[in-house]
């Protein structure tokens, strides 16, 4: 199968790199067993059951899945047992793949270790390794194996052997333990063409591989090393030879770059390699720096007047000679660069000496708190500061239908920090939705009380589409997280139409299904891969309409006006084709620095439940906003209803806009389909609370069409976010006039 060695799904390697705290289940292993005691299992392991091998050689079969972060052996795979004390154990696919799942037979899909012949279940740095050949254009030929069965290796050991055929080229690997603790990698290829190479596709997903004479975050081609590596969660991968020219393309979205696979091509035929599997010890902390003691509170109005401890979202900046810091986290606490959350409202941070600014908010309903601190070479300082709730909008709560932690191959974030970041955000009720995973955020441990009465959270997904026929990427929601392997229970993603996507996510329970990041470079829209107009709604043959809700404003486009203006328009050119879809805006966060959650959000007229927000998605009851918030109703209909007008050719619009004074707000415009009708300006300084509220008579053609109202201001949010010129923009999800009362809207281009 000949593949474009570029990552089509948005893979981002986030910045926190502490370990994920997933609530882990560990596979049970078929053959001989041992035990062994308490002390020798790792504090981030549950072993439950035991790795068996034969007398000779190291080769056993699990019996159950690997569910660690970022793991894909499922019962049945192979493992391959390293020599020395530690034993590698290495987890190759073996069993059929899933239809409309990514083909992984044959491939190398976790490494771990096997001390004392425990079963251990832990994240590890690899998400798989593929044997594949290169032809003299440099593109890639995977291999989906055939054989995938123990083999003979050299001195009576026991190895695997991996064969199959890919457009033409016949390929075999043995993959053999050597005395050293190491494995020795042979692949030889029949029928290669002329200038072709034989290659390895390794996917390190978040962990950053390290190659001669590179930088971090390296991309491009090296034509001659002999050492490539990775490392995260303890372990550490490395691919030894004489020389090989590894490849790398990082995905590139909004200044942001996404994590790839490399290529790494061999001269040669056969080709000879090594491999290690090395325990990596944790990097060594610095000594301990002064102590900046958080604390922060919500007033709230009496009588009598109360406080209580409120999670808050700190960002420290460096002031004249002072860097930004790097932060750690701690217990209850989170940590990015230099962004903290506290999911409680007080922490112990440490940080460097030096003048610091420091802002602490709760998501745009609520005041902010900014000071400056100077941090003496010894001792602590103390700061304590109070929010307010200044938006009040009853009946709305705030929501995002899109985030991501350690399950989906592109983050890193644990699923306690995220919990932890929402709850910091203000953020009312969120879905998890990680890449052709399904994720529940109450596995996050030890938050539940913090949450408890602020955040409802639910199982979802984000269908990534993989293979040849791309087609972009889709969140469902609910969803039930399955038993078995995580791959089990995933809706179809590979090779498959965006109709088997949707038909097989309602299949396993989704109630809403929404497409994210419509329009996204490279071949990850939706609307763009399949030929959506925005001016006419017609589409191309790709194109199907079963989902409920379309991402209008996704946080990698938190600094771009016209892209947010752009998902405005594509909610008409739905409507153009008789689509009613609620209008969602999301973080799509990966990390705790930059992307940050609930930026922007969708307000959703919903009590805080699952079927309430539901119900209010499929009446399209939602307002974008990244700062403002917009109340609005039609002759008396809310927002998302057919409003047949009261009086033929206008309708009354009453119109409330409010937001804390730290969010500018310069004007609204109302839109008439996807053009704008009337500007009213937002005059006077900021201020905390409601901004504009009018009501407001608008004449209108006779004929079907939409409304929709915008908010924006020219001045950025202030440093609330690692991006320095995030915009303050909200809009409605569209108003229906049907003004031939025929109870269909029927749009011209």
């Amino acid at each position: 199968m000949r593949i474009r060695f570029v990552l089509l799904v948005a893979l981002l390697g986030g910045c926190d790199r502490k370990e994920p705290a997933t609530r882990l289940t560990a596979p049970v292993v078929s053959g001989a067993s041992a035990s062994a005691s308490a002390s020798q299992t790792p504090p981030d392991a549950r072993p439950s059951g035991s790795l068996g091998f034969d007398e000779d050689g190291g080769v056993g079969r699990l019996s159950g899945p690997r569910k660690a972060t970022h793991a894909y052996g499922r019962r049945g795979d192979l493992l391959l047992f390293g020599l020395g004390p530690r034993r590698a154990v290495l987890t190759f696919g073996a069993t059929a793949d899933a239809k409309g799942h990514r083909p992984l037979r044959g491939a190398l899909l976790d490494v771990d270790f096997a001390e004392k012949a425990d079963t251990i279940d832990r994240p590890d740095p690899l998400l798989w390794w593929r044997t594949a050949w290169i032809d003299k254009t440099k593109a890639g030929h995977l291999l989906f194996a055939d054989t995938c069965q123990p083999a003979d290796c050299k001195g009576g050991r026991r190895g695997v052997k991996l064969a199959g055929k890919v457009d033409g080229v016949s390929l075999s690997s043995r993959w053999c333990p050597r005395d050293d603790g190491g494995f020795d990698l042979e692949t030889e290829a029949k029928d290669l063409p002329e200038g072709a190479s034989i290659a390895d596709e390794i996917h390190p997903g978040t962990a950053d591989p390290t190659v001669e004479g590179a930088g971090p975050k390296w991309e491009g081609e090296h034509t001659s090393t002999s050492v490539v590596a990775f490392h995260e969660h303890g372990i550490e991968v490395r691919l030894e030879t004489a020389s090989m020219k590894i490849h790398r393309r990082l995905v590139h979205i909004s200044g942001e770059s996404f994590p790839a696979p490399l290529l790494a091509a061999h001269a040669g035929n056969p080709v000879s390699r090594v491999v290690r599997v090395l325990p990596r010890a944790p990097r060594e902390e610095p000594a301990p720096a002064p102590v900046l003691d958080l604390s922060f509170s919500e007033s709230a109005p009496g009588p009598p007047p109360t406080k209580a401890p409120l999670p808050v979202h700190v960002l420290l900046r460096g002031k004249g000679a002072t860097k930004d810091p790097e932060l750690q986290g701690g217990d209850g606490f989170w940590a990015g660069g230099r962004s903290v959350y506290l999911a409680r409202g007080a922490a112990r941070v440490h940080v460097p000496p030096g003048t610091y600014e420091v802002v602490a908010t709760h998501g745009p309903a609520y005041t902010l708190f900014k000071t400056t601190i100077d941090v003496p070479a010894e001792g602590s300082v103390k700061v304590v500061g109070e929010l307010a709730r200044v938006v009040e909008v009853p009946g709305w709560i705030t929501a995002d239908f899109h985030l991501h932690a350690a399950p989906s191959p592109d983050s890193a974030v644990s699923l306690d920090a995220r919990v932890g970041t929402l709850l910091a955000e203000g953020v009312d009720f969120a879905v998890a939705t990680d890449h052709n995973r399904i994720t529940d955020y109450l596995l996050a441990p030890g938050l539940g009380d913090a949450a408890t009465g602020r955040l409802v959270t639910m199982p979802g997904v984000e269908i990534t589409s993989a293979g040849t026929g791309l087609l972009g990427h889709f969140n469902a929601f609910p969803m039930k997280v399955p038993e078995g392997a995580p791959e089990d229970g995933v809706p179809p993603y590979y090779e498959v139409t965006a109709q088997e996507m949707f038909t097989g996510a309602r299949a396993l329970g989704a109630k809403i299904i929404q497409v994210n990041h419509a329009r996204m470079a490279p071949s990850i829209g939706y609307f763009d891969l399949a030929k959506l107009e925005p001016a006419t709604g017609k589409a191309g043959p790709a194109f199907s309409e079963g989902f409920d809700a379309l991402e209008a404003h996704n946080g990698l486009w938190i600094a771009n006006y016209k892209k947010a203006r752009e998902g405005a328009v594509d909610l008409v050119a739905l409507a153009r084709r008789g689509m009613k879809v609620a209008a969602t805006g999301n973080s799509d966060s990966h990390r705790l620095l930059y992307e940050e959650a609930g930026w922007p959000r969708t307000w959703v007229r919903a009590m805080r439940d699952e079927a309430s927000v539901i119900a209010a998605l499929r009446t399209r009851e939602t307002v974008v906003s990244a700062g403002p918030m917009i109340e609005m109703t039609t002759d008396g209909e809310r927002i998302g209803a057919v409003v047949r007008p009261h009086v033929p050719g206008k309708v009354t619009i009453k119109l409330k806009v409010s937001a804390p004074a730290w969010i500018a707000t310069d004007k609204v415009e109302i839109w008439r389909n996807d053009a704008v009708a009337r500007t009213i300006p937002i005059r006077g300084p900021a201020r905390d609370g409601v901004r504009l509220e009018q009501e407001i008579t608008l004449e209108l053609p006779r004929k079907d069409q939409t409304l929709l109202v915008w908010v924006e201001s020219a001045t950025p949010i202030p440093d609330v976010l690692a991006v320095p010129n995030g915009l303050p923009i909200a809009f409605t999800g569209l108003t229906y006039i049907d003004a031939d009362g025929d109870g269909k809207i029927t749009l011209g281009p």
